[in-house]
């Protein structure tokens, strides 16, 4: 790549999302999976996900209904980002993520969960708000 191609590439309006969207991709796409394998947990064994491991807050809604929301928004934005990049749906999808991990965070953390779960959802968090931004950024 010569220089003028990375100024022009380092100046495009989504460099994140060109850069690195396989890799995004792929991972929206295990976060589907763990979202469709909680959905499916949820309905099959209810009562199988404690209190103690989530906290209050996340256990006032089924696990069925955590897993739905990741599972819907991980398939949004991985629907995203296909080429054509479609910057809006991508925005969407990682809204609606950074709502689910900001919960399930706060839930862990402050409601008397596992702290260790809630710090990995919180990195999920960050993680989906520089995806919303690029993609926010995009259009």
């Amino acid at each position: 790549m010569t220089s003028s191609e990375l100024a022009i590439h380092l100046g495009s309006r989504v460099w994140f999302i060109d850069r690195h969207r396989p890799l995004l991709f792929w991972a929206q796409i295990a976060f589907f999976a763990v979202g469709a394998f909680f959905y499916i947990g949820g309905i099959t064994e209810p009562g199988v996900f404690k209190e103690a491991t989530w906290g209050s807050l996340a256990y006032e809604r089924d696990a069925s209904f955590w897993g739905a929301v990741n599972a819907i928004s991980a398939f949004i934005t991985a629907l995203g980002l296909v080429r054509p990049v479609k910057n809006r749906m991508i925005a969407v999808g990682a809204v609606l993520q950074i709502m689910q991990f900001s919960a399930i965070a706060t839930s862990c953390i402050a409601y008397g969960g596992d702290i260790g779960i809630g710090m990995y959802a919180a990195v999920f968090a960050i993680l989906h708000c520089k995806i919303a931004y690029e993609a926010v950024k995009g259009l």
